[in-house]
């Protein structure tokens, strides 16, 4: 008889611990969903944008120039948007593509500072075509309508990538700097006057 209550106990306990196994899957099932679900709305809020004009992006790395100067390189991209249901507000897309580049020298061993600059993409009403996008010191910018830049404040180490060169990264991601580099370099894109790609930081 103690043998059979024995095995009768023991049936019940394994039951018992098998049933709480299952429980402990469901529960940790329903926290990875509702994690996962909080991640997708932390996701959704940050891609909200309430403002009427593209942001413009950029990943600065660095390296060494072709005399083994210090420098950056600024790859920029404009971060495109799709209209939503809610007025003032649009839904910024998951990837940011980067179709063009700068280059900042340093020299005698130190990094360059960063310049104000920006890239103006405008409609010339003498030649009836838009020109651009081009990069100037901020200096050399006049707003009238429209910008009208002064072309001795042109950056002349702005460059446009051609277009089976443009590089897409998911703005949201995050991304470790190793794997920009290694994106970058999948395209073999040859920036002019630079040597080395170290990612430092994304904008």
């Amino acid at each position: 008889m103690s043998n059979y209550k024995g095995g009768w106990f023991r049936r019940i306990f394994s039951f018992n611990k098998s049933k709480d196994k299952c429980l402990d899957r469901k529960e940790e099932q329903k926290q990875a969903e509702l994690k996962h679900e909080l991640a997708e709305k932390a996701i959704i809020n940050k891609r909200l944008w309430k403002k009427n004009y593209k942001p413009q992006r950029q990943i600065v790395l660095w390296g060494w120039d072709e005399n083994n100067n210090p420098s950056f390189l600024v790859l920029y991209g404009v971060h495109e948007f799709n209209c939503s249901h809610m007025e003032g507000v649009n839904i910024l897309e998951k990837e940011v593509k980067y179709t063009s580049y700068a280059i900042w020298k340093g020299k005698e061993g130190h990094l360059p500072s960063f310049p104000a600059v920006k890239i103006v993409d405008r409609y010339d009403y003498v030649s009836r075509r838009w020109v651009g996008p081009r990069m100037y010191y901020k200096k050399g910018l006049k707003y009238l309508w429209s910008w009208r830049p002064n072309e001795e404040y042109l950056v002349k180490s702005y460059y446009e990538l051609p277009a089976e060169q443009h590089i897409s990264f998911d703005f949201f991601k995050s991304w470790e700097q190793s794997d920009y580099v290694r994106e970058i370099r999948s395209k073999n894109i040859s920036f002019q006057g630079f040597r080395q790609l170290i990612a430092l930081v994304r904008l």
